[in-house]
């Protein structure tokens, strides 16, 4: 009797995920003022509800004294076909306001087999008039590829309102040549963990600031932010390794650990 054979699951958003042009969940405000000159491109992840819609963004039209335009096109994964496509697009200034008489308009239908490949494809043809895709916007290297994370069986250090504390480690050859051991701060999903998707949103809003928070400090006594990973959900904020909000190091220092309900404050503000 011949078994039929089992095809191992791929998960088709795995080699996007380690692109220097996806910025995985950043928000349309946040990577606005990346955009220099035409041609220049990257691709992220929308949040409508519970539903995930990639964009890619790119500038069309870069003059001086004049707002940047960008076009922001929606990507389609087909899970029947296992194809990519782009979808449909808005030219928006920088500023987020829409072109006068601007609308929504269908592109070409082309199927690709991966992101990728749509990406190239665009560097030689116009994706809109007579634009192409020319310059990839690299993510910054605080934002770390998810694969990159290895969890550490039953390392639960602690369990907040919105956030749950695992030990993990990272290891990649090119950024992380030496296993480095972290504690990893998860937002909870609120589909499994008993939160209202409320409660879920506004713990996402305070994880992006405490790590914007913490960005900003490299102190002996403050615990060091190593990235976070938010290419794709659950958001996790990636620092040294810490179980309190404030510990005493191997060396005697004290470091404070938690930022959650930290604020920055302008001088003009005190």
């Amino acid at each position: 009797m011949s078994q039929k054979k089992i095809h191992p699951f791929v998960d088709p958003m795995s080699g996007l995920h380690h692109q220097i042009w996806y910025h995985g969940m950043r928000s349309r405000n946040e990577t606005l003022r990346l955009f220099k000159n035409e041609g220049d491109f990257l691709v992220r992840t929308a949040v409508f509800g519970r539903r995930f819609s990639f964009i890619l963004s790119v500038c069309v039209e870069s003059k001086p004294n004049s707002p940047i335009d960008i076009l922001h096109v929606s990507i389609n994964y087909d899970t029947k076909s296992n194809t990519w496509s782009l979808n449909t697009l808005r030219r928006k200034t920088i500023s987020g306001k829409s072109k006068s008489g601007s609308q929504m308009e269908k592109v070409p239908n082309k199927n690709f087999a991966c992101a990728t490949d749509l990406i190239e494809h665009y560097k030689k043809a116009c994706i809109y008039k007579n634009v192409m895709l020319k310059t990839p916007i690299p993510r910054p290297k605080w934002i770390i590829p998810t694969s990159y994370v290895q969890f550490i069986k039953d390392g639960e250090l602690g369990k907040g309102n919105f956030a749950k504390v695992v030990k993990a480690y990272i290891s990649q050859p090119d950024d992380f040549p030496r296993r480095l051991y972290v504690a990893v701060k998860i937002l909870l999903e609120s589909n499994i963990e008993g939160i209202t998707e409320q409660e879920r949103e506004e713990g996402r809003d305070l994880m992006m600031r405490e790590a914007k928070v913490m960005q900003k400090y490299k102190h002996n006594n403050v615990v060091k932010f190593i990235g976070i990973a938010y290419d794709k959900p659950p958001i996790s904020l990636i620092l040294d390794l810490a179980a309190r909000n404030c510990l005493i190091s191997t060396d005697g220092f004290v470091k404070i650990a938690d930022f959650g309900l930290s604020k920055v404050f302008d001088k003009n503000d005190i």
